[in-house]
């Protein structure tokens, strides 16, 4: 087993507090900030890239919108521009050479109240929780897609919504994804039969009475899981997986299990911008490498 550089490690953990912003989003704001100076008569309306990324900053420094205010004065903005805005759920990430691609979900909380507060009276016992789904490129270590469904939110469902986008992009980019990881809630013959018609490996945990089928891709697993005496899962490179669950692992020690936004389009933007965050965290560990 490889032993951890903790100097690296340390100074990963170190950088996560800095932010690096580009001199192009500097310049933009100073012209923003200019107009707002010339602005006579009704109020400037502030675009929508500088929401963003005040928006990003909440969430990198887990601030309220009070305390947001506190740093650009504007709370009123911010909210309203937050909640009507509409955006790209683009995680703006190429995807890799030869992609491995893993899919999985977990749920978030959609309230951080104390469980004491559920024995209270008018308090209502649920308030529910949400299913975050994301495609994890493995080489990269980097989110490339996710959606966020309710509580009844079908993995399967929208791991193939994901799959279909993921695989229009690799084709813009003249780039391809080589395998498929997932457990077995992603068990379902129409993702074996998109996969395979594409060209791509299927790794995907099957259901404990799954039987051969005219689906080759899949009862090759079987036979696998069946003939291999339990070593199915590092032959395959199933066993892979743990890096998706320690990517989960690390959103909910930085960010907590539970959403502050109520509202389902509010909830997504606020994961989305999280999971940008997350993704940056990436981009700093190269820093040490």
């Amino acid at each position: 087993m490889e032993r951890r550089d903790w100097r690296k490690y340390n100074e990963a953990l170190v950088m996560r507090g800095e932010l690096w912003i580009k001199k192009e989003i500097l310049s933009k704001i100073k012209e923003e900030v200019r107009e707002v100076s010339k602005k006579r008569g009704r109020p400037y309306k502030f675009p929508t890239f500088l929401i963003i990324f005040f928006l990003i900053l909440k969430y990198k420094f887990k601030l309220g919108y009070r305390q947001l205010e506190g740093f650009i004065r504007a709370f009123r903005t911010i909210w309203y521009r937050n909640k009507k805005m509409e955006i790209e759920y683009d995680m703006g990430e190429e995807i890799s050479e030869d992609a491995i691609v893993v899919l999985d979900s977990t749920g978030i909380k959609i309230t951080n109240r104390g469980e004491w507060m559920r024995s209270r009276e008018r308090v209502s016992n649920r308030r529910g929780w949400v299913k975050v789904h994301i495609a994890y490129d493995l080489k990269a270590g980097k989110i490339v897609g996710f959606e966020v469904t309710d509580e009844r939110g079908q993995d399967s469902k929208e791991g193939l919504k994901m799959l279909k986008e993921l695989y229009e992009k690799t084709k813009r980019s003249n780039k391809r994804i080589r395998k498929v990881i997932a457990d077995a809630g992603y068990d379902t013959h129409e993702i074996f039969n998109y996969l395979s018609e594409r060209c791509i490996e299927a790794v995907i945990k099957l259901r404990k009475n799954a039987k051969l089928s005219d689906n080759l891709s899949r009862s090759r697993i079987i036979r696998y899981m069946r003939d291999s005496g339990g070593n199915w899962s590092r032959e395959l490179g199933y066993n892979k997986r743990w890096l998706i669950e320690s990517f989960f692992s690390s959103y909910k020690r930085f960010f907590g299990e539970h959403v502050s936004s109520r509202r389902m389009d509010s909830i997504k933007k606020e994961i989305f911008f999280k999971l940008l965050i997350m993704n940056s965290f990436y981009s700093y560990n190269n820093l040490t490498n």
